[in-house]
């Protein structure tokens, strides 16, 4: 199926790039965070060409750290997520695509007054050249909202609001950028900018692994009776003997240890590298789509377990994630 050009005519109309992608988001194959980190490191490396040669080399540097380092990973679990939630036909994905582009004016529109508030105190020398570095971080935020929309149905504000967080404060980060060009010193852009920057990020990412902790409830619909069965297979493998020849044990430094000793990581950890050693370059893709599919629920399983560990979930959300993507990789082999 291809969007009717009447779709395709308003988004170009709104000045917006994303028109030429939005068939492959109505098939769920569209990355929304990713549109996001795209337009907005097109947006930042094109407003670093008026500083100065000193902190543009810093400025620089700092944003290649940022989007690829920190970032980017970022982009990747939203965009996971999303995946996750693809609209259930072609035809309801087309419907929210079009209601969205209807009202894609009032979406670029809805953080007007965080824009405002941006400007409020800037030096009128260049309030209009970062006027429209804002407006272009806000079109890039409104057309990764469209492609999430697109991708997965049923909008998921908490999803909206990080990609709506993420554009805010490189907004900001912008803004100071701008404010210290001409009284630039290394020490005060770490301090002032860079710092700050990527203390923000940290906070939006700890933010985004409670809501797919949230989502994982909801997507892997684990029922109680499940988590008691997966409580007994934990049980069951401590009364195991001890193997110090076995490969995983070694690895994990466990050929001493006995069940009665693992703790929940130490077997799921274990678990986790037998099902890994079951596949090679020689395994069928269904052979590896069965593998990364159990260790994907086996991550959700522990999840659920270590409810009364919030630090601790963060390995089993990560694991979830990891085993995911490399689930959906393979399966677009098939």
């Amino acid at each position: 199926m291809t969007l009717t050009s009447e779709v395709k005519e308003k988004l170009e109309n709104n000045g917006s790039y994303i028109g030429t992608k939005l068939d492959r988001c109505v098939s769920g194959d569209c990355y929304p965070a990713s549109t996001l980190n795209i337009g907005m490191k097109g947006v930042v490396r094109r407003i670093s060409k008026s500083f100065a040669e000193p902190i543009r080399k810093e400025f620089d540097s700092a944003m290649n750290n940022l989007f690829d380092d920190n970032l980017a990973p970022f982009a990747e679990k939203i965009d996971y997520i999303t995946q996750r939630r693809i609209a259930q036909t072609e035809d309801a994905a087309k419907d929210i695509v079009r209601q969205t582009v209807d009202n894609f004016s009032g979406l670029k529109d809805e953080i007007k007054s965080n824009i405002d508030d941006l400007l409020s105190d800037v030096d009128t020398g260049y309030k209009e050249n970062l006027k429209i570095t804002f407006d272009e971080i806000n079109l890039a935020r409104a057309e990764a909202i469209l492609s999430l929309r697109a991708t997965i149905g049923d909008v998921d504000k908490s999803l909206e609001n990080r990609i709506t967080q993420i554009s805010i404060t490189m907004m900001d980060t912008i803004k100071t950028a701008k404010e210290i060009s001409d009284r630039f010193t290394p020490e005060q852009f770490r301090r002032k900018l860079i710092e700050p920057t990527l203390d923000r990020i940290d906070a939006l990412e700890s933010k985004f692994f409670q809501d797919v902790d949230k989502l994982i409830d909801k997507i892997e619909a684990i029922a109680v009776g499940e988590i008691e069965e997966f409580k007994k297979e934990l049980e069951k493998f401590r009364r195991l003997l001890p193997n110090p020849f076995d490969d995983c044990r070694r690895k994990l430094d466990l050929q001493w240890k006995s069940g009665l000793d693992l703790e929940n990581i130490d077997i799921y950890r274990l678990k986790e590298c037998e099902l890994i050693t079951r596949i090679n370059e020689k395994s069928s893709i269904s052979k590896i789509l069965d593998v990364y599919g159990q260790l994907q629920y086996n991550a959700a399983r522990m999840n659920y377990v270590a409810r009364s560990a919030p630090d601790f979930k963060d390995i089993f959300i990560r694991d979830w994630l990891k085993y995911g993507q490399l689930y959906r990789l393979w399966k677009n082999w098939l």
